[in-house]
């Protein structure tokens, strides 16, 4: 191969090198510094409740929620903690988890009115749970077994 081929073929790959990696960055840039959650290829963007004053607060009063963004609960220790709907403004969907793994699925949890409480409570033992938008469950396709990545 002449020398001037050779070097067109450098600059070639040094190019697609450069394009490759901007590319990647764009794709992972809406990740840096944020925390999520992956299940399966869905990400939801999260705030976490980890503490008794977030949790009894959780997502009350707020007139709606973005987009794949959620609330993800956390607690020391598993049991069937239940969930109740006061203060709630949007209906939402519940992903209950427990070791990486979604173990129930709560779809559709309407807003309560005060003649009509509403509670939710996992049929298995949880250590965390997300709440969602109503119908991201079915839009994403989530299913009981599906894996579970929380990322810092």
């Amino acid at each position: 191969m002449k020398p001037r081929n050779k070097k067109i073929l450098s600059i070639s790959l040094v190019s697609l090198f450069i394009i490759s990696a901007i590319l990647l960055f764009l794709n992972m840039a809406p990740l840096i510094g944020k925390k999520y959650i992956k299940i399966n290829d869905s990400i939801v963007y999260i705030e976490v409740a980890d503490t008794n004053e977030k949790r009894s607060k959780g997502l009350g009063y707020r007139d709606s929620l973005p987009q794949d963004h959620g609330m993800l609960f956390t607690f020391d220790e598993a049991r069937p903690w239940p969930f109740w709907m006061q203060g709630m403004r949007f209906p939402l969907d519940y992903i209950w988890i427990r070791e990486e793994k979604v173990v129930d699925l709560s779809k559709n949890v309407p807003t309560q009115t005060e003649q009509n409480p509403v509670y939710v409570t996992p049929k298995e033992n949880i250590t965390s749970v997300l709440e969602v938008n109503a119908g991201w469950i079915d839009k994403n396709n989530i299913k009981i077994g599906d894996k579970v990545e929380i990322h810092d």
